[in-house]
């Protein structure tokens, strides 16, 4: 196995969700990187992919009940430019009765390490009355599957 493929292969064992995606022309700023709100779009999609496999989506379309996020934050560790392409993971590192904690990491396959680490924190709620509500038993069960115990 290389390198390259290695440090990839570790990162997915570390991050059970992930996605890759390019990164794009249009995502750097004047100062020839990615923008720093960019990562925040990075976070997102593997949330939503996260959300999906998890059936969170499903849920939200069937009860008006889900997570929103109440707090976000990013590392940045090394500048991304295009062209590169990204692998974008996710996992669990805490869940509370109302409330669960994501890990994200972007990985940039031309530089072979991470580049951003961030979390970010989903209260779920009722989208109807605003209010938090605990999570529910079933969907509880699946976002525990991705919990870490490091």
């Amino acid at each position: 196995m290389t390198t390259e493929n290695t440090a990839l292969s570790a990162f997915q064992q570390a991050f059970p969700v992930c996605i890759t995606q390019k990164v794009q022309w249009g995502e750097m700023d004047a100062l020839q990187h990615v923008n720093n709100t960019v990562y925040f779009r990075y976070f997102e999609n593997v949330r939503v992919e996260f959300m999906e496999i998890t059936g969170i989506n499903r849920h939200i379309a069937e009860t008006q009940t889900g997570p929103i996020l109440g707090h976000t934050q990013c590392k940045y560790l090394l500048p991304l430019t295009w062209p590169d392409t990204i692998t974008i993971g996710t996992r669990i590192s805490a869940m509370r009765e109302k409330r669960f904690t994501m890990e994200y990491a972007v990985f940039s396959h031309r530089h072979q390490k991470i580049a951003a680490e961030g979390t970010g924190e989903a209260i779920y709620v009722n989208y109807t009355t605003g209010k938090t509500q605990p999570i529910p038993e079933a969907i509880g069960q699946r976002i525990s599957e991705y919990l870490t115990t490091d």
